[in-house]
């Protein structure tokens, strides 16, 4: 994952708040809160935290696919819509609208929330999931909506990304739109935010659940299944050679399923075979192969081929 990923970490992105302890940072003698100072459904007073605008301008120059950001206070995997504007009332409380990318969205949260499993030794229960105005509660100017939502947002009839925002220019503010929209799913890691240190876990959980599983450990994991989920590729592509006969075998990762197929000929001229539909999980581990044999016919000194592989289709497809 090293060599084809770029990794951001930012240790205590409210460096300030954590010193003081507690949420809000004093900008010009005010208290600001981090987690309502992003341009989403929110008025023109953003952006004023160096928080906010540390997250702002990352964003801006990386292309993100995917984040996490982690809190404490409750034990759950939340994702978009978690602001007042994709929010209703249903059956006496507010609840979030489906977002566009639902079922990508919500797929992912269900991979983080299995392999963060659960550990009865140090009473850590499975994460809840689900989008944070049904799991926390909503709120504007938030942050996972605003890298949502910020990029497509005032080209749709969504229109909520403010024309200004506190000491930025439009052009600031507004340019280079398109680097940001990508789902940011917030993990509130337990109940107590000071959980004992006997609860944290040891390194032997880092990889694989183990009956020593902690907080630390479980969410190291979580976070690898993210970084593995940016993007699809091609894994342990492997050749056996027995007599004329060459098995292919191959794995994907970066996707929890996929549809893969291998089409191969022998030099030009020849007929391009095509071996049939395969369907399979991509996962981190060596179990999830996909495999094809070929024969290799003593008249010819040629043989090409191409994998071909299909990842999560379904997420194309919407409830509403």
């Amino acid at each position: 994952l090293l060599k084809h990923r770029v990794i951001v970490i930012v240790p205590m992105t409210n460096a300030q708040g954590y010193f003081n302890n507690k949420r809000e940072e004093t900008v010009d003698g005010n208290s600001v809160d981090p987690n309502r100072d992003f341009p989403y459904a929110s008025n023109e007073d953003c952006l004023r935290s160096v928080a906010s605008r540390t997250i702002f301008q990352l964003a801006k120059n990386m292309l993100f696919t995917i984040g996490i950001t982690f809190h404490g206070g409750d034990n759950t995997i939340a994702y978009v819509w978690g602001s007042p504007n994709h929010s209703k009332h249903l059956r006496g409380k507010r609840v979030a609208e489906e977002a566009p990318d639902y079922t990508a969205v919500r797929a992912v949260a269900d991979q983080l929330q299995e392999e963060a499993g659960s550990c009865s030794r140090h009473n850590i229960p499975q994460y809840r999931v689900g989008a944070m105005t049904d799991m926390v509660y909503d709120c504007p100017g938030g942050m996972e909506d605003w890298a949502y939502a910020f990029g497509w947002s005032n080209s749709t009839s969504d229109k909520a990304i403010p024309s200004s925002c506190h000491s930025l220019s439009k052009d600031e503010l507004l340019g280079n739109p398109d680097a940001i929209r990508f789902p940011f799913y917030l993990i509130e890691t337990a109940y107590n935010k000071r959980p004992p240190e006997k609860s944290l876990g040891s390194q032997e959980g880092i990889f694989e659940k183990k009956e020593e599983d902690g907080h630390i450990a479980r969410n190291i994991r979580v976070v690898l299944r993210t970084v593995d989920l940016a993007a699809p590729y091609f894994r342990n592509i492997k050749f056996e050679k027995s007599g004329n006969s060459l098995n292919v075998i191959w794995g994907i990762g970066g996707a929890i399923k996929a549809t893969s197929y291998l089409e191969w000929d022998y030099g030009p001229n020849t007929e391009l075979k095509k071996s049939e539909i395969m369907r399979g999980k991509g996962y981190l581990n060596d179990n999830y192969t996909f495999s094809q044999k070929l024969k290799i016919p003593t008249h010819h000194n040629l043989l090409r081929f191409s994998i071909v592989a299909f990842p999560d289709q379904e997420w194309a497809s919407q409830r509403n």
